[in-house]
């Protein structure tokens, strides 16, 4: 029988019980005896040898010395057990060592185990006394312990990580009650607040609320405390009256699996809002230019194409077919120079190689066939753009410029006709743009009145300044009268001019009048034909008719009369009754009068030559 007393000393009565017990045992187990001063070793239970893979014959009958040494065990945990042995079997009561740490299996691991060590007294051996040694590996115990322990150290750590980065976080942290009452705040929150901490753990969250989304937090508050984890965004208003924009989180706070709270994050995005609002106003002028510039290219009045660096085509705007009449995807992949006139092909292909040295090139006007197969004259202008990531090409806009290239070659030929017209006549023609007040006149302008055709005095005021005083105001009503009326397209006028030397030109001037849509006049062409010597003639011709008169007049009156006296007296001398005057007075009388009559031809005869000279 084995018997345990309160000191931990187990005694049996029959050792041989005690050893089948012993065998027994789940648990390893050693038996020492001390004999002649040392301690050897007795017995190993079969659990002993199971666990650490020995044999009894290795072991038996080992000194404690030898035995250590023999299972390896380390130095500092040799004398540990070798005296906590001698400790109980000298104090008659059991010694339980801490847990050593060493490989006692010798399977290379490190393991804990817990040595206990109990002195027994065997009445049946007499005064001998032995100590048993039980052996208990508690490498998983330590194990969680030491989990246990580091899962502490870490939740310490973190949790004064937690304190550091709540403490310092910007944003608010908080928790609530489930009336919406601040239970918890961190500074981030008291800073959104602008409220003492002190302060705001007595009050709710309503008041912060802006009056047009305060039932709508409401009600995310609520769906929140039903469990519902609510994420959102919604304008607040601080205790100084600043208006905030925050993004809201707000969790269920469970406590015993119960909602009792919320808790969560308020984060200021004000700035952010301002700058996507700034940034969703330049998307929709962005979007606004890309439309415009969308329409601009389609509906314009400008073709844009891309051309690769041997000229064919990569993209071609909508606006080809108000253009040229043709859809973009007759030209895409296409040689750009096989469209073009023969005649220009070659210097318009030499003007696109310039690209390469510049980036830029202007491409004078050259012909393209549309879908009519008529040729349209086009000006382009190319800019290289190849090494642009968006672009890589060419960028060629072009315009149809038929109507006006067409319009100035007529007026080139025109031009040329009034310039060869304008050699041919001595006539002063001039070009007179009415809007800025710019005249072109041909050589008659220097030649015949001796002013440079780029007088710089504006022209209507040297014009009207030139003018005779008699004929100024005159020729002025006149041609603002016609000018002014819609309905007139001729101006003519005669009047006086001064010559640049001062001397008097006698000017017929008309003029063709040029209007716009609405009838304002815009521009005068006309001609000036100095009329001095035909008036110089006139007159000439007005005073030898006045002469000439004179002279008839005399003839008819004052020649008449010596005549008349003559035929009178070459009567009286034939009549034989005539007694008034003797022959002699008659022929006195006669030559009398043939002298009057010579006096007055001869001066006649002087008349008419002043009339031929």
């Amino acid at each position: 029988m084995v018997e345990l007393a309160d000191d931990g000393l187990l005694s049996c009565r029959n050792m041989e019980n005690y050893m089948e017990i012993f065998e027994i045992l789940p648990q390893p187990g050693l038996l020492w005896e001390y004999f002649e001063g040392a301690f050897r070793l007795k017995n190993l239970n079969k659990a002993f040898l199971q666990s650490f893979g020995r044999e009894k014959e290795e072991l038996k009958d080992c000194d404690i010395e030898t035995f250590l040494e023999e299972i390896q065990v380390k130095r500092t945990c040799s004398g540990k057990i070798k005296k906590s042995v001698k400790d109980s079997f000298e104090g008659g009561k059991s010694v339980k060592l801490e847990p050593l740490k060493f490989d006692f299996s010798r399977k290379g691991e490190v393991l804990y185990w817990s040595i206990t060590n109990i002195p027994i007294e065997c009445e049946q051996e007499g005064p001998k006394q032995l100590v048993l040694t039980l052996v208990t590996n508690i490498t998983s115990q330590i194990q969680r312990e030491k989990e246990h322990l580091f899962v502490l150290e870490e939740l310490d750590r973190s949790a004064e990580r937690c304190r550091h980065l709540i403490d310092q976080n910007t944003d608010g942290l908080y928790s609530m009650d489930d009336k919406g009452n601040f239970l918890t705040v961190n500074e981030g929150l008291v800073n959104l607040a602008e409220v003492s901490e002190e302060e705001l753990l007595k009050m709710s969250f309503l008041p912060f609320c802006a009056e047009h989304h305060k039932e709508m937090v409401w009600n995310y508050f609520q769906k929140a405390l039903s469990g519902v984890k609510m994420i959102f965004q919604a304008d607040f208003i601080s205790a100084k009256g600043r208006k905030v924009t925050l993004d809201i989180s707000l969790m269920p706070l469970k406590i015993q699996n119960k909602i009792k709270g919320v808790y969560g994050i308020a984060k200021d995005v004000t700035e952010k809002q301002k700058v996507k609002e700034k940034a969703r106003q330049f998307e929709e002028k962005l979007l606004k230019s890309e439309k415009k510039f969308k329409a601009l290219v389609q509906e314009g009045s400008d073709m844009i194409a891309i051309l690769n660096m041997e000229g064919r085509y990569q993209f071609v705007s909508d606006s080809v077919i108000n253009i040229l009449g043709k859809s973009p995807g007759e030209y895409l992949g296409k040689i750009a120079f096989d469209f073009i006139h023969s005649e220009d092909r070659k210097w318009v292909y030499d003007k696109f190689l310039k690209l390469f040295d510049s980036r830029q090139i202007l491409v004078s006007p050259f012909r393209v066939k549309n879908a009519n197969n008529e040729w349209r004259w086009i000006e382009s202008k190319a800019t290289n753009l190849l090494d642009d990531p968006n672009v890589e090409g060419i960028v060629v806009n072009s315009k149809d410029i038929t109507d006006s290239y067409l319009q100035k070659k007529e007026i080139e030929e025109l031009y040329e006709r009034y310039r060869l017209a304008s050699l041919a006549t001595e006539d002063l023609i001039y070009d007179w743009n009415l809007l800025n007040d710019e005249i072109i006149r041909n050589r008659a302008f220097e030649e015949n009145y001796g002013f440079m055709h780029n007088e710089t005095k504006t022209p209507g005021k040297l014009w009207l300044g030139r003018i005779h005083k008699k004929d100024r105001e005159r020729v002025k009503t006149n041609f603002l009268s016609v000018i002014e009326d819609p309905e007139q397209r001729k101006w003519n006028e005669e009047y006086c001019f001064f010559k640049k030397d001062g001397k008097i030109a006698h000017v017929i001037d008309r003029g063709y009048i040029l209007r716009d849509a609405e009838g304002k006049a815009i521009r005068i062409v006309g001609a000036v034909m100095d009329m001095t010597k035909e008036k110089e003639s006139l007159r000439k011709i007005e005073k030898q008719n006045k002469l000439l008169k004179d002279i008839a007049w005399e003839q008819a009156h004052i020649i008449r009369a010596p005549l008349a006296r003559l035929k009178a007296l070459v009567d009286a001398q034939e009549d034989p009754t005539f007694e008034m005057w003797s022959e002699g007075e008659l022929k006195d009388l006669i030559k009398s009068s043939a002298d009057e009559l010579d006096e007055i031809i001869l001066k006649r005869i002087q008349k008419i030559e002043k009339i031929n000279n």
